[in-house]
């Protein structure tokens, strides 16, 4: 489901080097620009909201126009949803590589490495 919201991006990393050449008298690359993929997420396209949708509803709109908004509410869910779980797994992520490690000795005693 997620990978609908996600898109690969090259990421200048390491930015190409050029220097003068006196015997050959011309730029000469001494450093290649290095890239690297990086999977982001896209721009949040327009959604609709339960409200708008609900006042839709009440107004006794086509079923066509309703259907449009069920739509862009259903996206507004998925969207909100892909963020929040984004933010989760960054959070755990962040979470995992500070938490301490606990470990007990034959003696019983605890011993927490970060």
């Amino acid at each position: 489901m997620l990978t609908e919201f996600l898109e690969d991006t090259e990421l200048l990393t390491v930015p190409e080097v050029k220097v003068w050449d006196e015997t050959l008298e011309q730029m000469v690359v001494t450093q290649v620009a290095e890239y690297r993929t990086q999977t982001v997420l896209k721009t949040r396209p327009p959604t609709e909201s339960q409200s708008r949708l609900d006042m839709v509803i009440k107004l006794g709109k086509p079923q066509a126009v309703i259907d449009k908004f069920t739509l862009g509410v259903n996206l507004g869910n998925a969207w909100d949803f892909c963020e929040s779980y984004i933010t989760y797994m960054n959070e755990l992520d962040t979470w995992n590589k500070w938490a301490g490690v606990t470990t007990v000795d034959e003696k019983g005693t605890e011993t927490t490495t970060v």
